[in-house]
């Protein structure tokens, strides 16, 4: 806790967090996350974190790998709503300039779920590493953010 006049206090605390969670960020072809587990893996909404703490580590073209349980689907109906109104995936991943492919390791989900949201399925580690190595090629260099939510990769 950190207080004081609000300014200050939020930038002192905004400093403990950076000087506790940042790490360089070095590139690779495939980085393997998670959200650390239940229950922040609970859902695709929220596993979105990882991947988006994955992503500046990421090369472009590489891919993320997301080992998240999703045992309540996709946890919103907004974000649902939002990447059905779309007539693909890949029309929606356009409009967002997707960096890399991204393959959500879960056998909780549904694969057409995960579909719906642009995301590769993959029902375990090792499938989702073959899907990435034919993405990739077989040479490819390998990073692990195993608890991706608690950390911020700075470029």
């Amino acid at each position: 806790a950190f207080a004081g006049h609000f300014e200050q206090a939020h930038e002192a605390g905004c400093a403990y967090v950076q000087s506790q969670t940042q790490v360089p960020a070095c590139q690779a072809d495939i980085v393997i996350t998670s959200n650390g587990g239940a229950p922040l893996d609970l859902n695709i909404y929220q596993s979105v974190k990882c991947m988006s703490g994955a992503e500046p580590c990421v090369r472009p073209g590489g891919v993320i790998i997301a080992l998240c349980s999703c045992y309540d689907g996709h946890g919103s109906q907004g974000f649902y709503e939002l990447f059905r109104q779309y007539q693909s995936p890949s029309a929606l991943t356009q409009a967002l300039l997707q960096k890399a492919h991204v393959i959500l390791v879960t056998d909780q989900c549904e694969p057409e779920l995960v579909e719906t949201f642009g995301l590769r399925h993959a029902a375990c580690l090792s499938k989702a590493l073959e899907m990435a190595d034919a993405l990739t090629g077989p040479q490819s260099r390998i990073l692990c953010m195993p608890n991706g939510v608690e950390l911020i990769a700075q470029q």
